[in-house]
């Protein structure tokens, strides 16, 4: 098991002399957010790493001791063809995660190899569990029948009769975004586990399908996952999202909250069955008294502002409804008095805490962008953050001071001497006098000096946003490596500077956003001399692919 100490200070990623490479980008770890033990005294989590030698990805899980001077191993060992990931926490000891659809178990400190808790017919996916009640909870692709087994059956008759890959709709819709709508849908299902005479985790009976014969999916292809449901923290329900499944879905954004028992046989009951926009990331409080979950309220719009709603006693109420601003997760605290939310604000996706009284949003952590927020005590949050020169790293946050304290650096060695630009924020007026903002890159052996060439890059979406957060789609510090100055800017149309400026783009695509890029790029032809004006290139892809046109 390989052990390293975590280096917390740093050298200043814009002193590195080497440049990020393409090729190093992509054989960068790229960590996920960290799954917290029940003691709060370790986080793990999973990273993959590309190699060009092999041409294949090893994903493994990584321990980081949080109470032990954050020591960072390897859970399980990077072998060849290792695919580890969604971990999670039976007890303090154990941490069970998936691997080739499956549920295995490893104990920390203990140099004994995983074993596997599951052997279902298909493989499995979004694994929560819920130690009051030792209810493990997953998903699955089935058919009409709704059992594991019948997916299975059909599946190797499909492969085994059908001679052809051709799919037959009568009923709309027939895909959404690059996935084709299939037969088998998406089921939530339960099952007990307990510890056999040999102390080993196994399961306690049949799992049980809470979705059978309703016509509900869930999680939501094909963005949806683990957060599209939670478990109550007595195990005893379980909330998740759903869309409609009407004649009129194709075009529909509208999705419903719904409760069940866990113990199943009952009809899942929507919470807000009035909604007519898309509902997303239910979470029970820790107490369970009450429901948190993400209402957008505009229908056929997806593009629309995230109100906080919280469910209690059978009454809705929308928090902070008039922050101009749009959550993406919700955290309660222990006693249901503060919820901690994400959300993207001026280039940066900040975490914000929302008092139930108040309702008052107040910045926790403001820099980079964060993920994966965990709730360590009412006064410490676990997050993920990456930036512009990193990816994912794990912190710490004191909710009442402010005060952020590094636990890991998992890139520190990789990324050593590696050029990485500061981002500078650039502020313009763009379109109708908007305030229009983007980042700006200075290229690698920067020379006030000097002309460089300029690497204009316009985002997707076209409701989207550059960040400051790290990307292995579009890398602008690749190109500021490769000797460019590089700007990237969010014109109208964009999130996280206020609702009206998303929704100003509705039929405007090629208005007011060009003119937002123009406006930009005379802007910093004109306020930074070391820009080549004569060699200018722009770059997108989706929407921007459209702008370059």
């Amino acid at each position: 098991m390989a052990i390293a100490s975590v280096v917390v200070a740093a050298p200043s990623p814009a002193s590195g002399t080497k440049p990020l490479t393409p090729e190093l980008m992509l054989t960068l770890a790229r960590p996920s957010t960290a799954a917290l033990s029940p003691n709060g005294h370790f986080a793990v989590f999973s990273a993959s790493r590309y190699s060009f030698e092999t041409s294949k990805t090893i994903r493994n899980l990584h321990l980081l001791g949080l109470s032990d001077h954050n020591t960072l191993s390897d859970l399980t060992d990077q072998a060849p063809d290792t695919n580890h990931d969604n971990p999670i926490w039976l007890d303090e000891k154990h941490v069970a995660f998936l691997t080739n659809g499956q549920l295995h178990v490893k104990a920390i400190g203990s140099d004994d190899k995983p074993y596997a808790i599951t052997n279902f017919p298909v493989e499995i996916s979004n694994v929560k569990f819920n130690k009051a009640s030792n209810l493990l909870a997953f998903t699955a692709a089935v058919y009409a029948d709704g059992s594991l087994q019948g997916a299975k059956d059909k599946d190797e008759d499909i492969k085994a009769n059908k001679k052809d890959t051709a799919l037959a709709f009568d009923t709309l819709m027939v895909r959404h975004w690059d996935q084709f709508i299939q037969d088998k849908k998406n089921n939530i299902f339960v099952v007990k586990i307990k510890k056999d005479r040999e102390n080993k985790f196994v399961l306690d009976g049949k799992e049980i399908n809470l979705l059978l014969n309703t016509g509900l999916e869930s999680p939501i292809v094909p963005f949806g996952d683990q957060g599209d449901y939670d478990i109550s923290p007595d195990g005893k329900e379980l909330v998740f999202v759903s869309k409609i499944n009407t004649r009129d879905n194709a075009w529909q954004t509208t999705t419903h909250i719904y409760t069940v028992p866990t113990t199943g046989g009952v009809a899942p009951k929507s919470i807000n069955p009035e909604s007519v926009g898309a509902a997303s990331h239910p979470v029970y409080s820790a107490t369970g008294n009450s429901i948190a979950y993400l209402q957008m309220l505009k229908p056929q719009y997806e593009a629309d502002r995230n109100r906080i709603v919280v469910y209690s006693k059978g009454q809705s109420r929308i928090v902070a409804k008039d922050w101009n601003r749009s959550p993406s997760a919700i955290l309660f605290d222990s006693k249901d008095e503060n919820i901690f939310v994400t959300a993207e604000d001026q280039g940066r996706a900040k975490i914000f805490k929302i008092n139930l009284q108040t309702e008052a949003p107040e910045v926790i952590v403001s820099e980079h962008s964060q993920s994966g927020v965990a709730l360590v005590d009412d006064n410490t949050l676990l997050f993920s953050t990456s930036s512009l020169t990193s990816p994912n790293d794990v912190f710490t946050v004191n909710v009442n001071t402010k005060a952020i304290k590094r636990r890991s650096n998992i890139h520190a060695k990789t990324l050593e001497n590696i050029y990485r630009a500061t981002p500078e924020d650039i502020w313009f007026k763009g379109d109708q006098g908007r305030d229009i903002h983007g980042f700006l890159l200075k290229p690698i052996g920067f020379d006030p000096a000097k002309k460089y060439p300029l690497a204009f890059v316009v985002h997707g979406g076209p409701q989207s946003a550059f960040n400051d957060n790290w990307s292995t789609r579009w890398n602008p510090n690749v190109l500021a490596s490769a000797g460019f100055v590089t700007v990237f800017l969010n014109p109208t149309g964009s999130t996280g500077y206020g609702q009206e400026l998303t929704d100003a783009i509705a039929n405007n695509w090629g208005g007011s956003p060009y003119i937002d890029l123009m406006k930009g790029l005379d802007h910093v032809l004109e306020h930074h001399s070391y820009i080549d004006s004569e060699r200018v290139a722009a770059l997108g892809a989706s929407y921007g692919g459209y702008m370059m046109k």
